[in-house]
């Protein structure tokens, strides 16, 4: 795991961590984590993580991440089936405050997403986040070394600009 400090109150975390985020229905989405940013003065925290084409449609019939046609601010695309779809997602921040209030939240945080504290049960609910944008990377036909990004963003994060 790779961690740099981005500003004085900022962190980014690079690593590769798969975890299972659990849907209201019971089903589970795997997501595996690529990035997480997180800042404590300006209480935000956002990971990046990559889904399979296969696992968007139970994303979107189950609304999870709070996804729903309203908070879509493009038109919603159809995902190519082949490269991985990235989901930007925030923590709720009443969550994310209540975990401001430990020794090292940051820890209490990292300990939660994988599954063996108390404060998992909360942050492995994918009613514990919101999604700031969904994208996936394609190869641009005729040119290998090109690629487009074709997605959305929610009103979620048009609000933390």
């Amino acid at each position: 795991m790779d961690q740099e400090t981005v500003n004085m109150s900022a962190t980014k975390l690079s690593l590769n961590a798969n975890i299972e985020l659990q849907l209201p229905t019971g089903k589970s989405i795997p997501l595996n984590v690529q990035e997480i940013l997180w800042n404590s003065e300006v209480p935000n925290c956002l990971i990046y993580g990559k889904i399979s084409p296969e696992k968007w449609l139970s994303i979107w019939e189950n609304r999870a991440f709070h996804l729903k046609p309203e908070v879509v601010l493009q038109d919603l695309v159809e995902f190519d089936e082949d490269g991985l779809i990235t989901l930007e997602l925030a923590l709720d921040k009443t969550i994310l405050q209540s975990l401001l209030t430990n020794t090292d939240p940051m820890e209490t945080f990292l300990y939660g997403l994988g599954g063996t504290t108390d404060e998992s049960e909360v942050l492995l609910k994918a009613d514990s986040w919101q999604a700031h944008s969904v994208m996936q990377s394609i190869a641009v036909p005729n040119d290998p070394d090109a690629t487009l990004q074709i997605g959305f963003q929610t009103t979620w994060a048009e609000d933390d600009l």
